[in-house]
């Protein structure tokens, strides 16, 4: 037999407390969820980063490795605007291979933050590309890439930023043997 004043239920108070335990765990376990997919995305944005400068160094090198004769233009900063590669095997009056880059477009063109060879993009989301001599046989090559990716639209004809995700830009450094080559 029941006492009349014992109760079978949850009393008002103690449903309120169970519940704000209950949404203040769940709030607890959203703001970790949230952080773990934001350092996902970072690290994804760093790979891609990595992945385009480590392309754009890769190809330059092994370009100019090959080459006969190469001609380097660069700005005040030393920022690569044009590299020209001949190679050994190339018959007179054919055009060299270009590397071309051009860091002052704006973000609208295609070509925004791009090392194209001859016409075809190498890498993209490239901040700088600097060219300094390093003594008679030996440039460097410095290659600094945005923070953040960039993409083309859907329609194709505008590059944009995508600003929810940013990382510390990725730097890489590397000499390139000249030794044996013209240098125009």
């Amino acid at each position: 037999m029941l006492n009349a004043n014992e109760s079978n239920g949850y009393s008002l108070l103690e449903a309120l407390i169970a519940l704000s335990i209950a949404m203040i765990t769940l709030m607890g376990a959203l703001q970790i969820l949230s952080f773990a997919s934001n350092v996902s995305s970072q690290a994804i944005v760093r790979g891609e980063l990595t992945a385009s400068a480590r392309t754009a160094a890769t190809v330059m090198n092994t370009k100019i490795q090959r080459a006969s004769a190469i001609n380097i233009v660069v700005d005040g900063n030393n920022t690569l605007r044009r590299l020209e590669i001949r190679q050994p095997n190339a018959r007179p009056g054919e055009p060299p291979d270009v590397f071309i880059y051009n860091p002052n477009l704006p973000t609208s063109s295609l070509d925004y933050n791009r090392l194209i060879y001859n016409r075809n993009e190498v890498a993209s989301n490239l901040a700088d590309i600097r060219i300094i001599q390093d003594g008679s046989d030996t440039i460097m090559i410095e290659i600094l890439t945005d923070n953040t990716i960039t993409v083309n639209t859907a329609n194709l004809d505008v590059t944009q930023r995508n600003p929810n995700i940013t990382v510390k830009p990725v730097f890489i450094r590397f000499p390139v043997n000249i030794s044996g080559k013209i240098i125009g």
